[in-house]
């Protein structure tokens, strides 16, 4: 991506970021994506208040064919239970943007600049990889699986690498703990709005992940440039896979739930726990797998 698109990139931010402001002090709430394009011949589009990024593809009324560069807003200062995270964010978009496997699709790679001003995508990439990253930046905000507690996804990847898990596992395992009602759960519901479903990940899929490597006969062969669409985002690492299962197992010897003290969130009423036992034992667990498949 050469420098006049990354600074019509940068001003179209700006813009969006100012707009979406503006809407805030209307009283207007915030919505989970704000995302627009830089496109050919001096033009951009832009929308600020969508509930996902499926607007960008062909397939859902989009028309963002020959995009030069893909932008999002970050905006991790919607959610009012900031606890549940606190510490968590920052660190994981320093892996989203530099180490995961979605690393190379980000032209923006400091993680207080994405939070701030939003990130820049290339469009020179598979539509699946593209828009699976896209998905990923919002794993700061968007609570996963429907009326569960915003931002577990992000806590239960900072409780797991806290105890020492690496980042890229316990991304995949933050995909498989649920937290609800005091309560942490490991039983995967894999949706719309995740990146990853463990019911297809094997063994050497899971390999692939930790790597960084990205399987190419998972990707479609067209560029989101050449034909912007969604689907296929989920089932890029996934063979018949049986890691769900594994998990599930796991926590079988802790109990299929593990309820904690509870705690009531001073800025919300929604109620959440330390669940320092269940990710105490999956931590050592995850530990052990990670040796066995790298090795």
């Amino acid at each position: 991506m050469n420098e006049e698109v990354i600074a019509r990139s940068k001003e179209l931010l700006r813009v969006m970021r100012k707009k979406q402001n503006k809407q805030r002090r209307a009283g207007i709430q915030d919505s989970n994506a704000n995302f627009g394009a830089v496109l050919p011949e001096g033009k951009t589009k832009y929308v600020v208040g969508k509930i996902c990024h499926a607007g960008l593809g062909n397939n859902y009324g989009g028309d963002y064919q020959g995009a030069l560069s893909v932008v999002s807003l970050i905006t991790v200062d919607r959610i009012k239970e900031k606890r549940l995270a606190k510490g968590y964010t920052t660190p994981y978009y320093r892996w989203l943007l530099n180490v995961s496997p979605w690393k190379d699709v980000f032209i923006t790679k400091c993680p207080k600049e994405a939070m701030k001003k939003g990130v820049i995508l290339r469009t020179d990439v598979p539509s699946n990889l593209m828009n699976g990253a896209l998905i990923c930046s919002r794993y700061g905000w968007e609570g996963q699986g429907g009326g569960y507690t915003p931002k577990q996804q992000i806590y239960a990847w900072g409780e797991l690498r806290k105890r020492g898990v690496d980042e890229s596992f316990a991304f995949i395992m933050a995909h498989q703990a649920r937290m609800n009602r005091g309560h942490l759960y490991w039983n995967n519901t894999n949706g719309g709005h995740e990146v990853i479903s463990l019911h297809e990940m094997s063994r050497s899929s899971v390999k692939k992940f930790l790597i960084g490597e990205v399987p190419k006969q998972s990707l479609y062969n067209k560029t989101f440039q050449e034909k912007p669409q969604r689907s296929g985002i989920n089932a890029i690492w996934g063979e018949c896979g049986h890691l769900c299962t594994l998990l599930k197992r796991e926590a079988e010897n802790i109990g299929s739930t593990v309820k904690l003290k509870k705690r009531l969130l001073k800025t919300s009423r929604v109620k959440t726990t330390e669940p320092k036992e269940g990710f105490d034992h999956m931590a050592k667990w995850a530990k052990r797998y990670y040796k066995e498949i790298m090795a």
